[in-house]
């Protein structure tokens, strides 16, 4: 008896061992599955808005929001199946969106999700991507677009819809009996001059019928979901399958498709958008903010592959880049209509350069004088803005520095009163072709600027105003103080040549200047501006011309 007993302990510990060896096998197995597709990058704004009387729609850009930027990212399987990522810990590089990736997971319980998710849990990301372009991604539009979007209103679990069919296309055609004045179709057409193309003759089609979206099920892919949590891919995949199935409409001919989700709080985000598609372009809209043009201008933006427009920022002592820091750009802060920042235009082939400087076609110690028109208006032109690389410095070799004249009418009539009438001032990192834009400051008539942040010492003065524009001159430094005094250059760029700066004659030391400091720049109001009106050019100096730079 005791032998059978011993050897019955001994067979329960063998089959013990083996199904935990086929435990720890198959979740090994799923912990190192392996999957192909599309990485999909989501770029998410909280959603903070001041609130107005209603029925009173704010002018001048009245209403501000307060964002929460975040990521989030998806993987695109070849099924049409879309797969949430999760992440140990953030990764160091991020390949861009829309590029080819293969993808082995990690057990959930790594990325602190439970073990049923749906989410995978990145271990290693291999990506096939190609080398970056110093303008624009491979595949983004350039130049002429035209949106054949179909927008669709959600209602979620009862919640919904946010307006009626009519009102929304008030808000996003033009010509239409009481449209609005400031419309999605008349604000892209205006700041692209007539390159994109928002309307119902080339496609944007309304979904008369209100969507509905069960409180929780799951999608045509079998991935279950719950309405409280918010899951806008989801109910985006069911609201395909929707008009598809039961109204009829072949939704696989309209590239991007909106969704506008009900007002409230069932969606703690002001809007999103997919950051970079080709044949399936996504945005969501809150149902809070469908009247306002520059809310579905800026999702649509990150289809067309633009990053958010923002600023460095002194955050506890330390300058940090902060989203959204940008009142200039469409991509900045919510809500106020405005278009596109420069070099957002530029990356999308809609604002060319008049002039492309650097250290080749730009000697030391001279100014260049440029008109620039306003970047939209009566006068308004495509080719409104300078362009400059800082190759001349280690620091400023780096970027890509562009400046444009902004004049606050037409779509540009909500810019806040820091920029509006000004020459903005903007940079990029050299090389990226989806940048982060970074505005650096907004210059007022009669000011110089010289900028020091990134290196480059680039002196930019801004002069009068005429009917065609405004007068910008650009001086690259040669030294820090005037030490040359007879080579009839301006070495240090302050405004005085020669003779007439106060470090070749001391009786001049007494100038009448206002510094104004503002973070790591110095703007100087020149009060003798008529001694430098004569120094500078009238007609435009050596500029960039097509090359390398361009």
């Amino acid at each position: 008896m005791g032998h059978s007993t011993a050897w019955r302990d001994s067979d329960v510990r063998f089959w013990d061992a083996l199904a935990l060896s086929m435990l720890l096998f198959l979740s090994l197995a799923k912990a190192q599955q392996a999957f192909s597709g599309q990485l999909q990058i989501t770029a998410v704004h909280g959603k903070s808005v001041v609130d107005h009387p209603a029925g009173k729609r704010p002018a001048n850009g009245s209403r501000t929001s307060e964002h929460d930027h975040f990521d989030i990212y998806h993987l695109r399987l070849r099924t049409g199946e879309i797969r949430q990522l999760s992440f140990p810990k953030q990764p160091a590089y991020m390949p861009r969106s829309g590029t080819w990736v293969r993808v082995t997971t990690k057990l959930p319980q790594e990325c602190g999700l439970p073990a049923n998710t749906n989410i995978l849990c990145v271990g290693r990301m291999m990506a096939s991507e190609d080398a970056p372009r110093d303008s624009y991604a491979s595949g983004q539009p350039r130049g002429r677009v035209q949106f054949r979007a179909l927008i669709m209103q959600l209602q979620v679990c009862g919640q919904g819809p946010a307006t009626t069919p009519e009102n929304l296309a008030r808000a996003l055609f033009d010509g239409l009996p009481n449209s609005q004045t400031e419309n999605l179709q008349g604000m892209f057409r205006t700041c692209s001059y007539g390159n994109a193309d928002f309307s119902q003759r080339a496609g944007g089609t309304i979904v008369k019928a209100t969507i509905p979206i069960p409180c929780s099920g799951q999608t045509p892919f079998g991935v279950a979901y719950d309405s409280s949590t918010c899951p806008f891919v989801e109910w985006s995949d069911v609201a395909n399958n929707y008009v598809k199935d039961t109204l009829g409409y072949d939704w696989s001919i309209f590239k991007f498709k909106i969704y506008v989700v009900p007002p409230g709080d069932l969606c703690s985000w002001g809007g999103m958008g997919w950051v970079g598609c080709k044949a399936d372009c996504r945005a969501w809209i809150s149902g809070d903010l469908w009247e306002y043009p520059a809310t579905w201008m800026h999702e649509l933006g990150h289809n067309l592959y633009l990053n958010h427009a923002g600023s460095y920022q002194n955050q506890n002592g330390v300058s940090q880049f902060v989203d959204y820091k940008d009142d200039s750009g469409t991509m900045g802060h919510c809500c106020s209509t405005r278009c596109y920042n420069a070099p957002h235009a530029f990356q999308l082939g809609w604002s060319k350069p008049i002039g492309v400087l650097y250290k080749g076609n730009f000697p030391t110690g001279e100014w260049f004088s440029y008109m620039l028109p306003p970047r939209v208006g009566v006068t308004s032109v495509d080719t409104n803005l300078l362009r400059v690389y800082g190759d001349w410095s280690p620091q400023s070799a780096g970027y890509n520095l562009y400046l444009e004249y902004r004049k606050g009418q037409s779509y540009d009539d909500g810019l806040y009163d820091t920029v509006r009438n000004r020459v903005t001032f903007y940079s990029t990192h050299y090389g990226d072709s989806m940048p982060f834009t970074t505005f650096e400051a907004a210059i007022a008539e009669n000011q110089i600027l010289r900028e020091t942040r990134i290196g480059s010492n680039l002196a930019i003065w801004v002069g009068g105003v005429s009917a065609k524009g405004i007068r910008v001159h650009l001086c690259r430094p040669e030294s820090a103080r005037e030490e040359k005094c007879g080579d009839g250059k301006d070495n240090d760029c302050n405004g005085f040549t020669d003779a007439d700066d106060p470090n070749c004659h001391p009786s001049t030391r007494k100038l009448r200047q206002a510094v104004l400091q503002a973070g790591s720049k110095q703007q100087i109001l020149l009060p003798d501006k008529g001694r430098l009106r004569q120094q500078l050019p009238s007609q435009p100096g050596r500029t960039g011309t097509a090359g390398s730079r361009q």
